[in-house]
């Protein structure tokens, strides 16, 4: 449970990160790092010889995993700051983002772990 906790807040803060630096960045810069990382992981991923795939992986691809994790949060991170901004929140972004982020990311781990 500890786990579940502890890996909920990490991505709670990536993504009150991402929502901080996209409430001071252009509209167009969360969602062009996201994509961008998304397109690293295809390339990565694509470069993989068929031969690797049956033993241990090569250390890069999991480098290529690891864009292909932090795509989606930072997608949803700034897609948060985008909506937000717009109304009365001001600087509380970040802080509805850590904290929903964290909630929602808990009970999603929890729900998976329990299946």
């Amino acid at each position: 449970m500890f786990t579940l906790v502890l890996l909920s807040f990490f991505v709670a803060v990536v993504l009150a990160l991402t929502a901080y630096l996209q409430c001071k960045a252009r509209w167009w810069s969360g969602l062009l790092a996201a994509f961008g990382l998304f397109a690293v992981g295809w390339i990565i991923a694509s470069n993989i010889p068929v031969d690797d795939l049956r033993r241990q992986l090569p250390p890069l691809a999991y480098f290529g995993l690891a864009a292909w994790i932090a795509a989606p949060v930072i997608l949803v991170g700034s897609g948060l700051a985008l909506l937000l901004r717009r109304g009365r929140f001001g600087d509380r972004v970040p802080v509805i983002v850590f904290f929903g982020g964290w909630v929602t990311t808990f009970v999603l781990f929890v729900t998976i772990a329990s299946l």
